[in-house]
């Protein structure tokens, strides 16, 4: 027992702090290359005259492109030294005597063959961003969720109380993610995900005297339906431009409810005659509201793009639900008239840890 509750909290650790791991083996280069494209490329300046720049970038990848094509050069040690509106703001030959001697330091980075990119080609990108694309579609993995659904059950002594179970407390569950690029780090996100329950509960209890003039037979069925669908509606800003080859962190917040659309009989078996009472109750429309909360969300997550299009994310997510149902049972006979009603109210805050994919397009 102990063993396996230790291997339950492990896993959950693991993808508790699986975007901090990420996070903190990214790599950073230390100057960024901005195109009058509009691309922004993180890099290792290796030489640079009044004409081109050479730079590392990427997965260890070495270009070099005319001045023409570069809205901003930013060097880590000077800051902004050209900008194609004003030229040059540090000297050139000072600039480059700096590389000299911080090229002379680094001792990591075995450099690769230069590849020669033509003024007259600009317009190609050197390696497209995840975050250029206006939209995406993921799928979110939940591997452990400690939300709940809920039941309704009876009893054949007193048809008119109804017990309040829940019930899917320990589940997986996966979301599809939809999203569209506002700005360059502003997403607005649509999540949403489809449950379908079917239950049947049949109870039965047969009891045989000697002699037989006192036998009992009494029994209960109960037939439940749920389809719920879930949707979320948000935002997802990102600390830094979502780039190929780089961990990008985010946040992210939102809204939203869960759609029920129940349907919930009960019936007491065996009756040699139905009572002469009319009922009436609001039973499916109760366990309906009982499933379809409205939420709100908060969350911090990491995204990493293999290429130009799919991307690897680790997300974690605070979730408060609010429920709020209530029962009304009325029932009518030659001699009584009897309601009842029961209001049920709660909420509650659930964290939600798990990985995804994302597709650009």
């Amino acid at each position: 027992m102990s063993h396996e509750f230790e291997r339950i909290v492990m896993k959950n650790l693991l993808f508790l702090f699986l975007p901090f791991f990420l996070y903190a083996q990214s790599v950073e280069y230390p100057d960024t290359v901005f195109l009058k494209t509009g691309l922004e490329y993180p890099c290792m300046v290796s030489r640079l005259n009044k004409h081109r720049v050479e730079f590392r970038y990427g997965d260890n990848q070495i270009t070099e492109i005319g001045l023409a094509g570069i809205h901003k050069l930013i060097i880590s040690e000077f800051g902004v030294v050209y900008r194609d509106n004003e030229g040059f703001t540090v000297e050139p030959d000072t600039v480059q005597q700096y590389i000299r001697q911080r090229s002379g330091s680094d001792k990591k980075v075995v450099p690769s063959p230069v590849r020669k990119v033509q003024p007259r080609l600009l317009h190609k990108p050197l390696m497209k961003s995840p975050g250029q694309h206006r939209w995406s579609f993921g799928i979110f993995y939940i591997p452990f969720f400690s939300g709940k659904q809920f039941r309704l059950h009876n009893t054949p002594y007193d048809p008119s109380y109804i017990d309040i179970i829940p019930v899917s407390t320990n589940i997986t569950m996966m979301e599809g993610q939809f999203s569209y690029r506002a700005f360059s780090r502003l997403r607005i996100t649509l999540d949403i995900g489809y449950t379908l329950s079917n239950t049947s509960d049949k109870v039965e209890r047969h009891r045989r005297f000697d002699p037989p003039g006192n036998n009992e037979d009494t029994g209960t069925f109960t037939k439940s339906d749920l389809k719920i669908f879930d949707f979320n509606i948000g935002l997802k800003f990102y600390l830094r431009k979502l780039l190929s080859h780089r961990i990008s962190p985010y946040f992210f917040g939102g809204f939203g409810k869960k759609i029920t659309s129940a349907t919930d009989t009960f019936a007491i078996l065996f009756q040699e005659e139905p009572p002469d009472v009319s009922i009436d109750d609001n039973r499916s429309e109760f366990l309906d509201k009982l499933n379809s909360p409205f939420h709100a969300n908060v969350g911090f997550g990491v995204e990493y793009p293999f290429n130009h299009s799919l991307t690897l994310f680790s997300a974690i997510r605070l979730v408060y639900s609010k429920i709020s149902a209530t029962y009304d049972y009325r029932a009518v006979g030659d001699t009584f008239d009897e309601s009842r009603r029961r209001e049920f109210k709660t909420s509650d805050v659930v964290t939600h840890f798990g990985l995804g994919i994302q597709f650009y397009f």
